[in-house]
């Protein structure tokens, strides 16, 4: 039994973002040490902004998959409108 559930837990670590270390002791006893790795928010596979893009490339707000929100970075304040011109009439 202890031999499959460490072989189990090296199968699972191949498989998933995570990392798993089992330390058999004894012939009953099993201590288990789990590291998770945080996906940053451009490679998470989640539409972290609600634009319905999904990671990089497709989500413009991110700049690379390393990148760690999807939000659109502000560039500053817009200009304002011009106004309109009149017209002239004559008769």
């Amino acid at each position: 039994m202890t031999r499959y559930l460490a072989t189990l837990l090296g199968f699972l670590a191949l498989l998933t973002p995570f990392s798993a270390y089992a330390d058999l002791v004894g012939s009953s006893e099993v201590n288990l040490s789990v590291t998770v790795a945080a996906l940053a928010a451009c490679q998470d596979g989640i539409d972290n902004d609600s634009d319905l893009l999904i990671d990089y490339p497709d989500d413009t707000g991110c700049s690379s998959a390393t990148d760690t929100t999807e939000t659109v970075e502000s560039s500053g304040g817009g200009g304002g409108g011009g106004g309109g011109g009149g017209g002239g009439g004559g008769g």
